[in-house]
């Protein structure tokens, strides 16, 4: 990010900053929000069937 706003501050644009820090606070929302990367699922190997909840 760092390296992002001194590249912009040099050619006074700062677009690229801003697309920057728009996809930061993403990141920053998802994680909050629960988000968990594919790397720390847990896959089934077989389908397991489940109560429908609105049935219940």
């Amino acid at each position: 990010m760092v390296s992002v706003a001194r590249a912009c501050a040099s050619i006074a644009h700062y677009d690229r900053l801003l697309a920057a820090l728009a996809a930061w606070r993403a990141t920053a929302t998802a994680i909050a929000q629960g988000y968990t990367p594919d790397s720390e699922l847990t896959w089934l190997d077989e389908p397991e069937p489940v109560a429908d909840a609105r049935e219940a």
